[in-house]
């Protein structure tokens, strides 16, 4: 059996209990193997729980009606407006793109055309 190496972020997954059961047997296995460790390990698990009676309240109580009309009035539409920012955004680049590869045409003074099509503009006069 190959005992992976325990990392400080295996540790605080440990800690806050987001591990998956095969990677949970090894921390504790490292655990009662590394005192300094279950020691450390222990410490940040008194304060995870305090953090958590602390603030666990907090989390459950209503916004403020002040603060929702405080966004509605500053026009906060984050969603909205981070959607048409972006789609501009891609319409600047694909145009800069599109323009960049076809620089080298446009200064050539050559056109794209199908094989056969005639090198002279429609409408312009021949002999």
């Amino acid at each position: 059996m190959t005992i992976r190496v325990i990392t400080e972020a295996d540790l605080q997954c440990f800690i806050d209990h987001s591990l998956a059961p095969e990677k949970k047997i090894e921390v504790e296995t490292y655990l009662h193997g590394d005192l300094s460790a279950a020691q450390r390990v222990g410490a940040y698990e008194r304060q995870a729980e305090a953090l958590r009676r602390t603030l666990d309240p907090v989390g459950t109580e209503n916004v403020p009606p002040s603060l929702n009309n405080a966004l509605h009035n500053a026009g906060y539409q984050l969603p909205r407006q981070t959607a048409l920012v972006l789609g501009a955004v891609a319409g600047i680049f694909i145009g800069a793109l599109a323009g960049w590869i076809s620089r080298p045409l446009l200064e050539a003074g050559t056109s794209i055309q199908s094989p056969g099509q005639s090198q002279q503009p429609i409408g312009w006069g021949s002999p």
